[in-house]
């Protein structure tokens, strides 16, 4: 993963992600831009508006975002949901 930073404000311009296709090896990217920063919230944090990728496969349009909300700590808690001893099986 790669972030690209603009120099002046110092926020996200453009994340990249890049990985190998297990089945044909090729090498894959996909990059989300991020422009347009609002002031959503009065504490002074900026939400860019809209976000992108580079393919326009999906595109997400913010209209509320929320920081420094209280969560209840149950919500990062991890469950194992498998056994690991027991074989994935094959679709």
């Amino acid at each position: 993963m790669s972030v690209y930073l603009d120099l002046n404000t110092h926020y996200p311009v453009k994340i990249e992600y890049s990985w190998r296709d297990p089945k044909d090896k090729q090498k894959n990217v996909e990059e989300e831009h991020y422009d347009n920063y609002k002031l959503v919230q009065s504490i002074g944090r900026r939400t860019p508006l809209p976000l992108f990728n580079g393919e326009t496969s999906q595109q997400r349009f913010i209209a509320t975002a929320s920081y420094n909300q209280k969560l209840p700590d149950s919500m990062f808690e991890a469950a194992v949901t498998y056994d690991p001893k027991v074989p994935l099986k094959k679709r």
